[in-house]
């Protein structure tokens, strides 16, 4: 029986309908490109989002981003667990970049 959540159950089915002609359909299909919309965030509870005509700002957009990118996880665990790291990361204010910058040696970058 197959498992919904399993990543090569998701292939077999999605498989791109020219990948069936390379390997011997006669005819492949035509490409349709889907657009389904911009999201982005911007901040700390703060995001844009144009979906279909529709034009959303501010928190509500922040949370239709985070709810896209739970719906697009696969897996029941991915999802539980992105969510546990970004309510923790939101709770904390945690920082979702570490860089560790050297010194640059003297004389390398000079100011004016």
């Amino acid at each position: 029986m197959a498992r919904y959540d399993d990543p090569q159950f998701i292939i077999d089915q999605n498989l791109d309908p020219n990948v069936w002609h390379v390997v011997g359909e006669p005819t492949p299909k035509p490409f349709h490109y889907r657009d389904k919309g911009n999201l982005a965030t911007i901040g700390r509870s703060k995001a844009v989002a144009d979906l279909k005509g529709l034009h959303v700002t501010g928190f509500v957009a922040w949370a239709l981003w985070l709810l896209v990118h739970i719906v697009y996880l696969v897996g029941f665990q991915n999802r539980l667990l992105v969510v546990l790291r970004w309510t923790i990361s939101f709770v904390t204010r945690g920082r979702g970049a570490r860089l560790i910058v050297e010194r640059a040696a003297p004389g390398v970058f000079s100011r004016r």
